[in-house]
């Protein structure tokens, strides 16, 4: 099994988080966390300057 966990550090993600440690996983299964931010700043090389 594979799942996508994404999480934003809102309450509905940490239930989804909760919820798979209710699950028996084997040791094929794969689980990948992926933290989605609502922005990101960004630097042009004109302001490093």
């Amino acid at each position: 099994m594979k799942i996508l966990l994404a999480t934003d550090g809102s309450e509905h993600s940490e239930r989804a988080a909760r919820f798979l440690t209710k699950l028996d996983f084997t040791k094929d299964d794969e689980i990948m966390v992926f933290h989605a931010l609502s922005w990101a700043p960004v630097i042009s090389e004109w302001e490093l300057v």
